[in-house]
């Protein structure tokens, strides 16, 4: 007999044994456990070991959603512990299936269901269980928006973990609490409850990442000098590896806000010669690239930020780069064109969310200054072929001349084309690039304009407004600003943005530091421009009496509305706003009150989808207004992640659908092996590259 046969024999003599002493109870036991819990409990312990890895911090509230093997294993979960729950009802793992299928739930986000387990299970009023229960209860009631509920829920588990010494429950509360006070942005509650964690808690790596929680926190509120205490003290725990050089790396950024430059850099280099944080490398060269242009050294940092992002192009520092060369191009060297190429760059990259959308700001506004200048020039021509016939007559010849030369080009290149035939397949590899080209557009003939020298004078001053604008409120370039604006003047004397142009200009007086001739500006709107919204602002700067207005239906409907959201009377002020803009729509209060729509389901309401679509409204209805360039790039990425949400969605619909008609039409990969057609036989389905 083998020695196999030897074992399973006295192991059957051992559960036979114990069968007869502890009867069926047991037995029901030992088949619930090994069959369905062991393995449920096996296969739960592994997600949930890979879900709080791809958590990238441990005080982040909101949940990742899952990817396919997560949520596939978490389905499995719950359906071996509900065959527990409902065929094994007397089993002693009955509870602990409970817990199981409610975690399982949590972390499907499907919330309600979850908490109705853990509910169950506190019922059941079992003392290993219920202090654990109550912890999950108030993690699920937070996600539930139960925030109160669910806070006094956990400050009760807090307390109870404190006498019964259940420090892992313990831990999980506080990092729970923590992570809600910080979502909700109530940063000086969740300060000091980092503290009160850190007086009681022994674990180290734990207390390092909460105090580098705590110096986050600390900058959130702008105190710099106890945001750097906080840095400090991650170092005296057992800090994790990037938990020790992210620390050293804030205090670097925070000695360079606060003027030390030198010692930023020095820091900075010292992370960089030790040869543990070689793979911080990126972060470190991008924050010496920082370090150069504090200190004036503009040509320096844009070297260091061309190898950033030379070297580092697919990971999140290269994007960064991109962004900060953008704006040197544009901001010191005033090379649009360029930095826009950069600005662009950024979008492709994996910058954070934050840089992305600055970037598309910027590109944005290169783009509509590039739009204005060549607005303006074509205004500017036409006003020169209504001036001088002359230059009308030079273009026109000039344009058919051009077209001729075009017209014996293509002739001579159809000519040419038959020859060319034999080197088509040696080329072919190239052709894509070739197509991916721009065609260069033809001449453009000259159009004599249909209106008069008025209102073409009236076209380009309003031009010269908006260049003005882009350059006074945007680039922060006041001398093109003020050119602009004085051209707007003198070609338009009649403008109806006077007053708002002579306000401008009074302010690039006082920039400049001439008070004398800003206040005889300002005068001038004071005493000529009582009805205009600005004549207020000149006021104030000249220490003059306020000109009281006539306050509008739509303007008093707006306070009243406004006054609602400050009493948190979110469900009362929304159909005000909703109103002012169906009842009052060519006025300034419809675009705001679409905003504050938008910006209410957003920030207080959290509902993304209706903040979406207010500001999807006021883009199409006031894409000019200021509120509408506030939410330009929010729309876009809203738009952009649900055309990938939708894209997936339809892909998901169509599959089966292939499938299907795959195996009925005998196409699929299995019936492809079956065939077995030798390679040099099968016909080249692949196009030629950009054909």
């Amino acid at each position: 007999m083998n020695l196999r046969k030897i074992k399973n024999i006295k192991a059957f003599i051992i559960i036979a044994a114990l069968v007869y002493l502890y009867g069926c109870g047991f037995w029901t036991d030992f088949t619930t456990y090994f069959n369905r819990y062991y393995n449920a409990s096996k296969l739960f312990e592994e997600v949930e070991t890979q879900i709080l890895k791809n958590r990238k911090d441990i005080f982040e509230f909101k949940l990742q959603n899952l990817k396919g093997q997560e949520k596939k294993k978490l389905k499995k979960v719950i359906e071996k512990t509900s065959k527990i729950l409902q065929f094994q009802s007397e089993s002693s793992y009955f509870p602990d299936a409970l817990l199981l299928t409610g975690k399982a739930f949590y972390y499907q986000q499907d919330f309600s269901k979850a908490l109705r387990k853990f509910n169950e299970l506190l019922s059941l009023n079992l003392p290993d269980y219920n202090l654990e229960t109550l912890l999950w209860i108030g993690k699920t009631q937070l996600q539930l928006r139960e925030f109160d509920k669910g806070m006094e829920t956990l400050n009760g588990v807090i307390d109870s973990a404190k006498k019964s010494e259940e420090n892992e429950i313990l831990k999980d509360a506080y990092i729970t609490e923590i992570s809600f006070l910080t979502y909700r942005e109530r940063i000086p509650e969740a300060i000091e409850l980092c503290n009160q964690f850190l007086n009681v808690s022994d674990d180290d790596i734990l207390n390092a990442q909460t105090s580098f929680h705590l110096g986050k926190l600390q900058l959130e509120l702008n105190n710099l000098d106890e945001a750097v205490a906080a840095f400090q003290s991650v170092e005296k725990f057992n800090p994790d590896f990037t938990t020790e050089f992210n620390s050293k790396l804030e205090i670097a950024k925070i000695y360079r806000k606060l003027g030390k430059v030198d010692e930023s850099l020095k820091l900075l280099e010292e992370l960089k010669n030790e040869n543990k944080f070689q793979e911080f490398s990126d972060k470190i060269d991008l924050e010496i690239g920082q370090i150069y242009y504090e200190k004036g050294l503009i040509e320096d940092a844009f070297a260091q930020y061309e190898a950033v992002d030379s070297v580092y192009s697919q990971v999140e520092t290269g994007g960064i780069a991109s962004y900060y060369l953008g704006n040197i191009l544009m901001n010191d060297y005033r090379l649009y064109d360029s930095a826009k190429i950069y600005f662009d760059k950024t979008l492709n990259s994996k910058a954070p969310f934050e840089i992305k959308s600055e970037a598309r700001n910027e590109s944005f506004l290169i783009n509509k200054y590039s739009r204005l200048l060549k607005k303006l020039r074509r205004q500017q021509k036409q006003l020169l072929y209504l001036t001088d016939e002359d230059a009308f007559i030079l273009d026109s010849l000039a344009y058919e001349e051009a077209l001729r030369k075009d017209t014996v080009k293509t002739e001579t290149g159809k000519q040419n084309e038959g020859e060319n035939n034999r080197f088509k397949r040696g080329r072919q590899k190239y052709s894509s690039n070739r197509n991916n080209k721009k065609k260069k557009k033809g001449p453009v003939k000259p159009r004599r304009p249909k209106i008069s020298v008025d209102s073409l004078n009236t076209l380009i001053s309003n031009t010269e407004f908006e260049l003005a604008n882009i350059f006074f409120t945007e680039f922060n370039v006041p001398d093109s600003a003020f050119y602009y604006y004085t051209k707007s003047l003198e070609d338009n004397e009649n403008n109806p943005q006077k007053p708002q142009i002579l306000y401008a200009l009074g302010s690039y007086y006082e920039l400049s530091g001439d008070t004398v001739k800003a206040d005889s500006i300002y005068e001038v709107i004071y005493e000529n421009y009582k009805g205009n919204e600005i004549v207020n602002k000149v006021a104030e700067k000249l220490n003059l009496p306020e000109v009281k207005s006539q306050t509008g239906p739509a303007e008093q409907q707006y306070l009243k509305a406004e006054s609602l959201i400050d009493k948190n009377k979110f469900s009362d002020a929304i159909p005000e706003l909703k109103s002012i803009y169906k009842t009052y729509p060519k006025s300034t209060y419809a675009a705001k009150s679409l905003y504050a729509l938008g910006w209410l389901f957003e920030n207080k309401l959290e509902e993304p989808d209706s903040a979406a679509e207010y500001y999807d409204l006021l883009n199409t209805k006031f894409t000019n207004s200021a509120y509408a360039k506030k939410i330009k790039t929010k729309i876009y990425f809203y738009k952009k992640e649900l055309a990938k949400k939708k894209a997936a969605a339809d892909s998901a619909k169509v599959k089966p659908v292939t499938d299907k008609l795959k195996k009925e039409t005998g196409n699929s990969d299995e019936n492809k092996t079956k065939k077995n057609i030798p390679a040099e036989n099968k016909i080249q389905t692949v196009k030629p590259a950009g054909k």
